[in-house]
Order: structure tokens, then sequence, then C-alpha cells
């Protein structure tokens, strides 16, 4: 069985325009003191980057699919 997520913690408070809107007992001023506190380190690569740098080649698509075709007929 899955467990029960506790939820969001908060309540709906209706502003001054009638809207409801969420708030979260979070003090946006902790967060931005926490945020100053913060810092990166490094950098991590773009999304879909190979590691290596280089691109595959036209042949060694058709060597890579050579090799898994083997390895289906081997099974």
């Amino acid at each position: 069985m899955s467990k029960k997520s506790d939820g969001p913690t908060g309540r709906v408070v209706i502003d001054e325009r009638g809207r409801s809107v969420w708030r979260t007992p979070l003090n946006t001023d902790q967060v931005k003191a926490l945020s100053t506190q913060l810092s990166l380190e490094g950098e991590a690569p773009p999304l879909g980057a190979n590691p290596a740098g280089k691109r595959r080649t036209l042949d060694d698509m058709r060597q890579l699919s050579e090799e898994i075709k083997k390895n289906r007929l081997r099974k």
C-alpha cells in the first residue's frame, strides 16, 4: 500500500479582491536570508550533452546497431 503524504503545509486565504490564495507559514524574509548563504560550486553540463565532448558518427551508429542485432540473436 502507498503511504499517505502529509501534503503541503499552509492554508487558503481570501485576498482583498475576493480570490482564494494559498498561504504558507514560510516567511519570505527567512528564505531571502538563506539564499544569500547559498552558492553554486561548479557548473552542471547542459542537458543532453555528451560528457566525452564528441558526437557519434554515422559509422559509430552503424557499428552500434550491428552489435545490438548480434546480441538479440544470441538470446
